[in-house]
């Protein structure tokens, strides 16, 4: 629906508006009374979410995600940070939302309906004015009633008014366009030298009290982490479906209930084009009849053909149900009209193509449903094991003795692991759930877990901690060899730094890069380079200085694996004209200022949350969002 108002919108205002409308289409408002009784899981100044604010926020995005073609599960909405992108929204809104109750700003009736009325989406194509029936289709379609909707507006209005007072929009001066564009286009001479360990080599041999030394100054590097041995108690979906059976009823009942979602409806590909009179309408269709183009008529109608062409709709599709009747009783080519539709148009329509619709068989479906069926049978049985588990432990059992009423539970015991699956021995333990490590790590020595759901919603699990090893510095004799290793990579690192600070120093001091390379016995390498061949040269930081120098300064860097560092020369600098330089001039300056907009305005609402104060419950919207409920 709101891609239907795009269009009609301009300013930042605007902008503003359609991005939260889009963001966040709702109001989010007070949280209702019965989230009061218990502990907000986000808190923006005065304004509290329960976890049922924000998993109904969340349900919206993921259903406008999927009304516009993005087939998305929950768990793929989750992973591509849905839940995140959810919980900024609505930060930013309820932010902005303060900041316009403490300045007592306002929106009157007068506005939302101005603001409405101008809006394309919204209007009759015949009369160009503002139709309620158009808004209610609209609504109707994405379960948002009238009220709700021009709240929304009424909201989304206030705080354009406060964003047009700080972020107006501006387009980038021109002195910022022209510099940037002629660092796009500059290209930089440069002469360099490589310091690595095969040309700067260190080679004396560490004693063992420099060792010692080195060891006891890093003894961090030594430290072997703390880890944890706990008993995993796994109540998954493959131990407890089993032997489940469904019966045949079971089967076709849902089959039945399902049907109308199974099949695949027919669809057709029509033209309609409204008149204002019947009259009209009857001389359009004599015109058809007698082999006029439709394009021809649709542009005397001021439509273009791509405007009133519908294609591949159902009937259900068509809002006028009298246009949808009469469409999809015509067959291929039939010329249909005068109809009058909701608006007091009378339209002609002409059908240009059908597409049968397939009806959905038992055979076809029985598998998925038996899976279906077979998945709330599973589901059922793990809530009563967990229903059975917790009741023991309510009556005083601890885990162990309570999983004895559940067979089909696996228990197995883990550990010594580190917080990075790693085992003492230096195993990763691949088949270690990280949810249930993670839980591990937060208990006390003894204590047991609640009965949580895994990430990958196979079922669920609990923890018992058996025992904490702490972290244990290890012997100097156990490590040696690497203590060996590490002081010889830091003398090297030495030996190139100080090299590449000789290097600088001579040649501030009158040298050149050429005469300090033949003496050192270095190669020299010489480079043109814009930005972009350099970055597949050298690192991010060096292309930067590199770019920031002036001619003949020395410019130093290390590479991107940190075991070489560089000293180059600027010799020269040249600015070749850029190819279509206008018109990227236009082009860079309008997106410069709309960045330079979006910028302050995230700075704004950064600041006011920075002022308002921000509290989020991680560990409660986490349990929200890891339980696969859909």
């Amino acid at each position: 629906m709101l891609t239907q108002f795009r269009g009609a919108l301009k300013g930042v205002v605007a902008w503003f508006i359609i991005a939260l409308l889009v963001l966040a289409f709702g109001l989010f408002g007070i949280p209702d009374l019965r989230n009061f009784a218990q502990s907000p899981a986000l808190e923006v100044g005065d304004t509290n979410f329960s976890t049922v604010d924000i998993q109904r926020e969340f349900d919206r995005q993921l259903d406008i995600r999927r009304q516009s073609g993005q087939p998305l599960t929950r768990e793929e909405a989750i992973n591509a940070g849905l839940v995140t992108e959810v919980l900024d929204t609505m930060k930013a809104r309820a932010a902005v939302n303060e900041e316009a109750r403490n300045l007592k700003l306002t929106s009157s009736n007068e506005m939302v309906a101005e603001f409405l009325q101008s809006l394309e989406g919204l209007r009759n194509p015949a009369t160009g004015q503002f139709d309620q029936v158009v808004l209610q289709n609209l609504l109707q379609r994405n379960n948002v009633s009238i009220t709700e909707f021009r709240e929304d507006v009424r909201t989304d209005l206030i705080r354009g008014q406060l964003f047009d007072s700080i972020a107006s929009p501006m387009q980038a001066p021109a002195g910022f366009v022209e510099a940037s564009l002629l660092r796009i286009a500059e290209s930089r001479s440069l002469e360099y030298l490589t310091l690595n360990p095969e040309n700067t080599p260190f080679s004396a041999d560490p004693s063992e009290e420099e060792l010692r030394a080195y060891y006891q100054a890093n003894t961090v590097k030594y430290t072997e982490p703390e880890y944890r041995v706990f008993e995993l108690v796994l109540l998954t979906r493959e131990n407890f479906q089993g032997d489940l059976t469904v019966s045949e009823e079971d089967i076709r009942k849902l089959f039945e209930l399902r049907k109308a979602r199974l099949d695949v409806p027919e669809t057709r590909t029509i033209v309609q084009i409204p008149y204002a009179s019947e009259s009209e309408a009857l001389a359009a269709i004599a015109r058809l009849q007698t082999g006029a183009d439709v394009s021809e008529l649709a542009q005397e109608q001021s439509f273009t053909l791509d405007s009133v062409t519908y294609t591949d709709v159902t009937e259900g599709d068509l809002a006028d149900a009298a246009v949808a009747s009469a469409v999809f009783e015509a067959e291929q080519n039939d010329i249909i009209g005068p109809i009058s539709d909701l608006f007091g148009n009378h339209i002609v329509a002409r059908v240009i193509s059908i597409t049968e619709g397939q009806e959905s068989t038992f055979e076809e479906q029985r598998e998925v449903l038996v899976s279906e069926l077979l998945g709330e049978e599973t589901t059922r049985s793990l809530l009563d094991a967990i229903e059975i588990i917790e009741t023991a432990r309510d009556e005083g059992a601890v885990l162990a003795d309570a999983m004895a009423e559940v067979p089909d539970a696996s228990v197995q015991t883990f550990g010594p692991v580190d917080r990075n699956l790693l085992t003492s021995e230096g195993a990763i333990l691949n088949d270690l759930p990280v949810e249930a490590l993670a839980e591990a790590f937060a208990l006390r020595e003894g204590e047991e877990s609640e009965i949580l759901p895994l990430d990958d919603d196979n079922g669920y699990f609990a923890v018992t901690l058996q025992e904490v090893v702490p972290p244990a510095l290890q012997s100097f004799e156990t490590v040696q060899e690497d203590v060996r290793r590490g002081w010889r990579a830091e003398k090297q690192a030495a030996l190139i730094d100080s090299k590449q600070s000789d290097i600088v120093a001579r040649l501030g001091a009158g040298e050149t890069l050429t005469t300090i390379a033949d003496a050192e016995g270095l190669e020299i390498n010489t480079l043109t380079v814009g930005l972009q061949d350099a970055a597949a040269i050298f690192p991010p930081s060096f292309i930067d200085e590199l770019f920031r120098a002036d001619l003949s300064e020395a410019v130093t860097g290390d590479s991107a694996d940190g075991q070489s560092a560089y000293v180059a020369n600027v010799v020269d600098a040249s600015f070749p004209p850029l190819a279509q330089a206008e018109f990227l001039s236009q082009i860079y300056q309008a997106n410069a200022g709309q960045v330079l907009t979006q910028e302050l305005s995230e700075a704004y609402v950064r600041a006011l949350q920075d002022d308002i104060g921000i509290k989020q419950n991680d560990t409660r919207i986490a349990q929200v969002f890891n339980s696969g409920q859909e």
